[in-house]
């Protein structure tokens, strides 16, 4: 993250570890979960492929650390946190 994200996120820390599927499984019915949506929905890795769209189509994208802190800032200045 660059510096300026950190520095509006700073109060706001990103997680720094995630909880293991089993131990989210056994609390998930005191969330509102159930555990089915867990099975189904968590631990899933994401694979996303965008090559299409910046070869054919010429399209080209913020970087990742750019869009997750302006988004961030949208959020506190709307008061929401």
């Amino acid at each position: 993250m660059n510096t300026a994200g950190k520095n509006i996120m700073g109060k706001y820390p990103l997680p720094a570890m995630t909880i293991p599927k089993f131990v989210f499984w056994l609390i998930v019915p005191f969330l509102g979960y159930t555990r089915k949506y867990v099975k189904l929905n968590v631990g899933i890795p994401f694979q996303f492929n965008n090559s299409y769209s910046k070869t054919n189509l010429e399209m080209t994208y913020r970087p990742f650390e750019e869009t997750i802190t302006d988004h961030f800032k949208q959020i506190l200045d709307d008061g929401l946190i």
